[in-house]
């Protein structure tokens, strides 16, 4: 962490810094100096999980819903802009075959996210940094019927930082964050018929991405490849440590595709494919699926 801070302080003082080009990734976009941007998306995604070896007669369960957020940025200068997004998600789980497992449902705010986008031009590309800081408002709850809600029940600071160059009409980069403080995570669980409540710690997620960027007057063509690490969690309930084994990986393929329609509007539409590998489990071989994605940004 201190080596971050450093670096990006030295840069901002540095005389030769200065204002990032003006040809920039969809994946590193930041609002313009005294610009401010509205992005509404959706999401809609189907995940399926495969259970090992037939464990308790389960074979799979299928994950579907929306989500729903809104994205403000402001751009303070040339180089930093600050913003925040709010959330809305509901999703079922369906057990296959049925009748083993009750279904169930996932739905609330999901935690508010406030972040900070930093642009700086280096070399032949630009130099990316910023942090998102997110809270969850509620405890994580699961009622008696199996349903939950969608808050996390705790708090994260998640720094990165990033590089993309330019070649022609064609963008490189790459990106890397990490979970640096996340903390203890709140929950209540009503579905043995009384309160348990537990609080839930580690499982920081580390992150690294890289991107490809083909642009073109109107629309550019794009693809990245994200693969997130997560360390596995130990909960504490009743005054009693259990460690989870719950480790996974995650790889994300993103094909994209922003169109600018306006100077002051673009739809952003995106396809992607998931795969987690859960290192450590005996029930759950894999879970992967696709999620679609329509997104647009109003600038202002």
């Amino acid at each position: 962490m201190k080596l971050f801070l450093a670096t990006i302080a030295a840069t901002l003082l540095s005389a030769n810094a200065h204002a990032v080009q003006e040809q920039s990734s969809e994946i590193f976009h930041q609002a313009g100096a005294g610009s401010f941007e509205f992005s509404p998306a959706l999401d809609y995604a189907r995940l399926k999980a495969t259970y090992k070896n037939n464990v308790l007669g389960l074979k799979s369960t299928t994950v579907t819903g929306p989500h729903i957020e809104g994205k403000f940025e402001y751009g303070i200068n040339s180089m930093l802009a600050v913003g925040g997004i709010l959330g809305y998600a509901s999703t079922n789980s369906e057990v296959s075959p049925s009748g083993i497992i009750k279904d169930t449902t996932s739905k609330g705010m999901v935690d508010p996210d406030i972040f900070l986008n930093g642009a700086i031009a280096a070399g032949p590309g630009s130099f990316r940094f910023g942090t998102h800081f997110t809270y969850s408002i509620d405890k994580s709850k699961t009622e008696a019927n199996g349903d939950t809600n969608q808050a996390s029940g705790g708090m994260a600071l998640i720094p990165f930082i990033g590089y993309e160059m330019p070649v022609g009409p064609h963008i490189f980069g790459g990106r890397l964050s990490y979970e640096l403080i996340k903390g203890d995570r709140k929950s209540t669980d009503s579905s043995g018929g009384t309160d348990v409540n537990s609080t839930t710690s580690g499982g920081e997620d580390l992150s690294a991405a890289f991107f490809y960027e083909f642009a073109m007057p109107a629309v550019s063509l794009g693809t990245s490849l994200e693969v997130i690490a997560s360390k596995e969690t130990s909960t504490e309930t009743a005054g009693i440590s259990t460690d989870n084994h719950d480790s996974t990986t995650r790889a994300q393929l993103n094909f994209y595709a922003p169109f600018r329609a306006a100077p002051n509007f673009t739809l952003i539409p995106r396809v992607s494919y998931q795969r987690y590998t859960a290192y450590n489990s005996a029930l759950v071989d894999y879970f992967d699926g696709f999620l679609v994605h329509v997104g647009a940004r109003f600038a202002f």
